[in-house]
């Protein structure tokens, strides 16, 4: 324990500048370090605590992929269904070979409608549609449907929002259900996340920590301007870190999906060709999985005012998670402490 407060004091969590937010670290189901750092609405001088609620970025398309593997178990849809059987219209330039399978492991080459590999901001990028419009996934489609290709389908990897759009409008077609109720009901309600929602702003709890971007003299601003004002299919539930904790729980003990279609989830799939060796896609998680080392999973989401990272390593039976409500980078001491959760 005293390692891992001293990693933390070394960066600075707590400091006006520093990390904001949660840090959990379990061992065998048991909490070894939990502590909240930081303040979850500055004006007010109200702090973060274990049972604050945070905005999850891009940890929702885990959701997304549950939800779509459930269809998989019941036989509704198959990863090798394609996106044209899978929905009534599709954008004209997209190639007919796309599968589900290409969409949950971003192999479909998809365009997506934030690039990061062109430095877009997402500042600029809702200039061309008010975050208040974006509600559905359909919502979305403006924004990458007139793109063309960026490769053909399950050639090489590259990191698609819209592609976790596109499942999530497909979910609503094939449930019938729009896209949150379905979350809600297929995976919140099962596993007991209870705090967890996809509320939009003007409905939000009052324990729900505001996101916060530094400006450049010191001071903060909320994020709730820039970010669309509901999650969507490719991130932006919110919840505390007992639902995160349920969910993985739920999950990796084969209670939210079979134990056939649990290993389906979780099977390293495709090489993540940008993040270096051993590193793999699987649906809707990141596997790293290297000689000589334990296999472990995690999701991970960076918005503006958002950044949060949760890690399971079975052969230990460490769960690690850090959930944050400011732009303050997490990943250095996340790696010293992944290196830490390693070594237990």
């Amino acid at each position: 324990m005293q390692k891992i407060t001293d990693i933390l004091d070394r960066w600075g969590a707590g400091d006006s500048s520093g990390f904001s937010g949660v840090v959990s670290l379990r061992v065998g189901g048991n909490p070894v370090f939990e502590r909240a750092y930081g303040f979850s609405n500055r004006t007010a001088n109200i702090p973060n605590t274990i049972e604050t609620r945070f905005g999850v970025a891009s940890v929702g398309k885990v959701l997304t992929a549950t939800a779509i593997c459930m269809l998989f178990q019941e036989q509704r849809l198959s990863p090798q269904a394609t996106l044209s059987e899978c929905l009534d219209v599709t954008p004209p330039h997209f190639d007919e070979r796309i599968t589900l399978h290409h969409l949950l492991t971003h192999t479909s080459g998809v365009p997506d409608y934030l690039d990061e590999g062109e430095s877009q901001d997402e500042v600029s990028l809702w200039h061309e549609l008010p975050v208040d419009t974006l509600k559905r996934p359909s919502d979305y489609l403006p924004l990458f449907c007139h793109k063309p290709m960026k490769f053909i389908p399950g050639t090489r990897t590259d990191y698609s929002n819209a592609g976790y759009i596109l499942l999530g409008a497909i979910i609503e077609r094939v449930t019938g259900l729009d896209f949150a109720t379905c979350i809600e009901q297929k995976v919140f309600e099962i596993c007991d996340m209870r705090d967890a929602s996809y509320s939009p702003f003007d409905r939000l709890a009052d324990t729900t920590a505001i996101g916060y971007i530094q400006n450049p003299d010191g001071s903060y601003r909320s994020n709730r301007s820039i970010i669309p004002i509901i999650g969507a299919p490719d991130g932006g539930a919110y919840m505390t870190l007992r639902d995160l904790l349920c969910f993985w729980e739920t999950l990796l003990e084969a209670r939210l999906l079979d134990e056939a279609t649990t290993r389906m989830m979780l099977h390293p799939h495709v090489a993540h060709q940008d993040a270096g060796e051993g590193f793999f896609f699987g649906y809707g998680f990141q596997v790293i999985e290297r000689p000589n080392q334990a296999r472990r999973y995690f999701v991970g989401g960076g918005d503006v005012g958002v950044n949060v990272v949760s890690a399971v390593y079975p052969q230990q039976q460490v769960l690690l998670t850090i959930l944050g409500n400011s732009n303050a980078s997490i990943w250095p001491f996340f790696l010293e402490l992944d290196r830490l959760a390693v070594s237990s």
